[in-house]
């Protein structure tokens, strides 16, 4: 063993990765290589209570019913600040927030989520809901460079197509106005 023979560990090697299925990626596209060191996401298990707060507050908010679900919503953030589902709360609220204009109420629960520790599986879904607040406001640039920081390991495939469509109009929309200046 190489312990054994220089008393010393072995050196880290850069972890080598399988190499893409042109089958599943377009042909001279760089995928880019998962990070050598892993993120320890958040594994935390809510009780019967906390379970049973966030299911009404979900059901509430899939109804649009936001009167009843929002205070749901805080209450489990209140309660429950690294509960099992905290992260899905600011995302749900976040939305809730930007859907009615309340820019500075969404930027506050997205960066909630951004900043939770352990981190979330779902930060990526964070950083969109930044980028969609500054581009509603009009802050195209702003909301393109939020976008850069986005991981899409990061966002629930169920809101994949949201980020990616979302990110083409922006990249359309800050395109146009390079074009314009030059």
């Amino acid at each position: 063993s190489s312990l054994a023979n220089t008393g010393r560990p072995p050196k880290k090697t850069e972890q080598s990765y399988p190499k893409s299925n042109p089958a599943e990626s377009p042909q001279g596209v760089k995928m880019q290589k998962p990070a050598v060191s892993s993120v320890k996401y958040r594994e935390i298990v809510d009780n019967a209570d906390a379970t049973d707060l966030f299911d009404r507050a979900k059901d509430f908010y899939n109804q649009g019913n936001n009167s009843e679900g929002i205070p749901l919503l805080h209450e489990y953030a209140k309660k429950y600040p690294q509960g099992q589902n905290i992260d899905i709360v600011w995302i749900m609220l976040g939305r809730t927030a930007l859907s009615l204009s309340m820019y500075p109420d969404a930027e506050s629960y997205f960066t909630k989520l951004i900043q939770l520790n352990p981190p979330s599986r779902f930060k990526g879904e964070g950083h969109l809901g930044l980028a969609q607040g500054k581009y509603a406001q009009g802050n195209k640039k702003e909301a393109l460079q939020t976008l850069g920081k986005i991981d899409s390991r990061e966002v629930r495939v169920s809101e994949k197509k949201a980020l990616f469509s979302f990110w083409s109009q922006v990249a359309a929309e800050e395109g146009k106005m390079l074009e314009s200046v030059l």
